[in-house]
């Protein structure tokens, strides 16, 4: 993925992704950036909220929104990055999970002008990559 990222492959995902994802697979990434929480929630059918589609739901629910909505979700939130949901994810979710979509929107959140810089990028190597396809209203 590095290899064909470095030949300007179209791939929304920042580089540092793939470096990361080796030291992931070698348990040597300390931290990485996850917006679980932040930038994404998972709501079930119920309004009940989740982190990432791969935590748990919470007592938390769409439903109980009033002005420490916010506060709870963040105490959750940063409970669940440190401290994990279960006991098969005690050291955090961040030390077994490397999620795609959280760590590349969390990424181009914080680095906004690398991410039109990419996608210009791809603009520019393929133009019909980033056309609308037919059929699709413009």
């Amino acid at each position: 993925m590095i290899a064909l990222k470095r030949q300007g492959v179209g791939l929304i995902e920042p580089m540092r992704y793939f470096e990361d994802m080796k030291k992931f697979a070698y348990g040597q990434l300390k931290d990485w950036n996850c917006g679980a929480g932040e930038s994404h929630l998972a709501i079930d059918s119920d309004g009940k909220i989740a982190l990432c589609a791969s935590s748990p739901t919470e007592e938390l629910s769409v439903f109980d929104l009033d002005k420490n909505w916010y506060k709870k979700l963040r105490q959750m939130r940063d409970a669940r990055m440190h401290h994990g949901f279960d006991e098969e994810h005690t050291q955090g979710c961040k030390k077994v999970c490397l999620s795609n979509c959280l760590y590349t929107s969390s990424h181009w959140i914080s680095h906004p002008l690398s991410f039109h810089k990419d996608l210009l990028g791809m603009a520019v190597r393929s133009p019909k990559a980033l056309a609308p396809s037919k059929g699709t209203p413009s």
